[in-house]
């Protein structure tokens, strides 16, 4: 395959031949006029901008009316300094609001449904109760509801907004807090002291809970305003390839090595058994039986103590094998004998290898990842140093057209 080099552009604007180069496809010339070509930089300037945390397109501010320059202000950080502001104010809120949902479970900063059971009472220490956590809560949803909605009343094309998955986070990242409200205020006027006396009290309000642990999608709001979260997920995706294979290498391994260690820890399957606390206290424990390991080999017997096995399954030894290929190794679940042992070696070597090989293929992708963005970041502020100067005449034209060709570098 031929390959074709162009000069590349720097950013202050000097020109080098490189010795080696990207394929560039070649560019349809419309015709000399600066018009004509002020159109083919507005199309290949959106390419270069799709890798944005926005991507958005920063065109001519003068051919944009008053929608345009909110979409940009909300959606595209680097478009101006005050929408570079508002992105780092929603990145405070989210911070803080992610903050406030941890620091509200702590016992010493939560305080008790009232007990009394007045309706008045009620809604009293209900507002006292969430005093502090409420409104940061509320102050920050409502950040949250205005900047989404001017998102999307601004956006050129609403359906492929409401079809982005960022946009979708949003979505979910805001709405529990107008299905909670009224569920709570609710459950408090129905039963005040929070029980379940009568079956609608807050703490048999399960629903409320699910619905507070779709807060937590807030964090990923942060990929917004993130080139690194962009990059990561592009590095991803180009190493689908090597994500594939260690998944199916490491499904293998665990059904493997799970399945060798069940029948070398399991022990003995007794019938309906007892464990023994002393040799004069039996406790009935499993009336359809269950695996035991002597405690000591010296004294197998009925009188003796007897150890519950850790491995009554497979399913329980999968989760030893994921715990250990990964490296982990919580030590909740441990092999005692000595084919154990053994067994429980190899899986940690083959472990190691599973997990080492892909994250190589992973590194080296988002290296180039990350190449890819600085060549792009060098095309762009080349293209705006050269394009964005009034051409008088057909030669200059001509000229920045063939140095903007050189930048239209593609993977």
């Amino acid at each position: 395959m031929a390959v074709k080099t162009h000069p590349i552009v720097d950013p202050e604007g000097s020109v080098a031949e490189p010795s080696n180069a990207w394929d560039s496809s070649p560019i349809k010339k419309k015709g000399s006029s600066a018009s004509d070509f002020s159109d083919a930089n507005t199309k290949e300037t959106e390419k270069l901008n799709q890798g944005s945390p926005g991507n958005t397109v920063r065109s001519d501010k003068k051919k944009k009316g008053c929608c345009g320059r909110v979409w940009d202000f909300v959606e595209d950080p680097g478009s101006s300094k005050p929408a570079f502001g508002w992105s780092i104010w929603i990145m405070l809120l989210i911070f803080i609001s992610t903050v406030t949902l941890v620091l509200e479970t702590l016992p010493e900063l939560s305080t008790l449904p009232p007990s009394d059971g007045s309706n008045a009472t009620a809604l009293e220490t209900f507002w006292a109760t969430f005093n502090v956590w409420f409104w940061i809560e509320t102050f920050c949803i409502f950040n949250f509801t205005m900047e989404f909605m001017l998102r999307f009343f601004f956006s050129p094309k609403k359906l492929k907004f409401v079809k982005s998955p960022m946009n979708i986070v949003d979505f979910f990242a805001i709405i529990p807090y107008y299905i909670e409200m009224p569920l709570m205020v609710n459950a408090y006027l129905i039963d005040p002291t929070g029980g379940s006396s009568n079956g609608g009290g807050i703490g048999d309000l399960r629903v409320i809970r699910v619905i507070r642990l779709t807060r937590v999608f807030r964090v990923m709001k942060m990929g917004r305003y993130m080139s690194g979260a962009t990059l990561v997920k592009d590095a991803l995706i180009s190493s689908s390839d090597a994500l594939a294979l260690l998944g199916f290498s490491m499904f293998i391994a665990l059904i493997i090595f799970a399945s060798g260690m069940y029948y070398l820890e399991r022990g003995t399957l007794r019938g309906r058994l007892y464990y023994i606390v002393s040799p004069s206290t039996a406790i009935d424990f499993f009336s359809r039986g269950a695996y035991f390991n002597a405690s000591d080999p010296n004294v197998f017997s009925n009188d003796a103590y007897w150890e519950l096995s850790k491995f009554q399954s497979i399913p329980d030894a999968l989760w030893w094998c994921f715990a250990t290929v990964t490296t982990v190794g919580y030590g909740d679940i441990y092999p005692t004998t000595v084919g154990g042992k053994i067994l429980g070696t190899v899986t940690m070597f083959a472990g190691i290898l599973m997990i080492a090989l892909p994250t190589g293929v992973i590194g080296s992708n988002f290296l180039k990842v990350w190449k890819q963005k600085e060549l792009k970041d060098l095309a762009a502020k080349a293209l705006k140093k050269k394009i964005t100067n009034k051409m008088s005449n057909s030669d200059r034209v001509s000229g920045v057209h063939n140095i903007y060709k050189g930048t239209l570098i593609r993977w």
